[in-house]
């Protein structure tokens, strides 16, 4: 008796132990693909976050990045972040070359990428800021660019990296604005108004022209303009210093 309810336990925690390295290869399985998604798109990943640290980067980095990335949508999950990571790199690259037949053809290509993205992920504002910037680079100011510009305010409104975007982008074709994102823009830089260094940063990055237009609608929100200009006209002497310096030897 005792010898059969030794061998029952020893089944029965064998049993358990089988079961266990079932259901962790089973897990194993249907992570798989995850991780192999996440290897793949490590290299856009370092590619986007040199991008946002004002790094230079290669063409052939970059085309690289997107060459892990189509292969990581092969394995078919999470598919709107590597869609979204594409289409961000992807468009990136564009902005620095001549927008030929070719670069055309690529911009369409991703602008169907972020629209997939975007069914996924309704309410991300990048995604539709992203759907703005391609879809005026292709067509100009459109139906399609108007819609996403207003998601992009609705969803986004204290994301700073696309605060810059939008100002910069409705600054330029302010005089091609109707009314409503013209509010639009005089609620965002009412919100802004109090980002001491937001505001020579942007000035500086901008044309004349729409700085002219920045300062006009900073004064409206009682913003002190002059304060703003003194320290954007700090900004261009250092840029203009650190241009004109010599590089470092390694």
């Amino acid at each position: 008796m005792g010898m059969m309810r030794r061998m029952f336990t020893t089944f029965r925690t064998s049993g358990a132990a089988w079961a266990a390295l079932l259901i962790g290869c089973l897990l194993g399985a249907l992570a798989a693909p995850r991780v192999l998604v996440a290897f793949a798109a490590l290299p856009a990943a370092a590619a986007i976050f040199g991008i946002e640290q004002g790094r230079d980067l290669t063409d052939e980095e970059l085309v690289r990045a997107e060459q892990n990335l189509g292969r990581a949508l092969t394995y078919g999950v999470e598919t709107a972040n590597s869609k979204s990571q594409l289409s961000y790199l992807t468009t990136y690259r564009l902005t620095r070359v001549p927008l030929t037949s070719e670069a055309r053809a690529e911009l369409q290509a991703v602008r169907r990428q972020v629209e997939e993205a975007i069914q996924r992920r309704p309410l991300d504002a990048y995604l539709w800021t992203r759907y703005t910037h391609v879809s005026y680079l292709l067509d100009g100011l459109s139906p399609y660019s108007y819609a996403a510009l207003q998601r992009s305010f609705q969803y986004g409104s204290d994301e700073m990296e696309l605060f810059r975007f939008r100002m910069a982008l409705c600054l330029k074709e302010w005089d091609n604005l109707p009314p409503s994102i013209r509010q639009l823009v005089r609620d965002q830089i009412a919100f802004g108004a109090s980002q001491r260094n937001l505001w020579p940063r942007l000035l500086v990055d901008i044309s004349e022209k729409s700085g002219q237009q920045l300062l006009v609608l900073l004064e409206e929100a009682s913003v002190d303009i002059q304060t703003v200009k003194r320290r954007a006209a700090r900004i261009r002497r250092k840029q203009a210093l650190e241009e004109s310096s010599p590089p470092t030897a390694e």
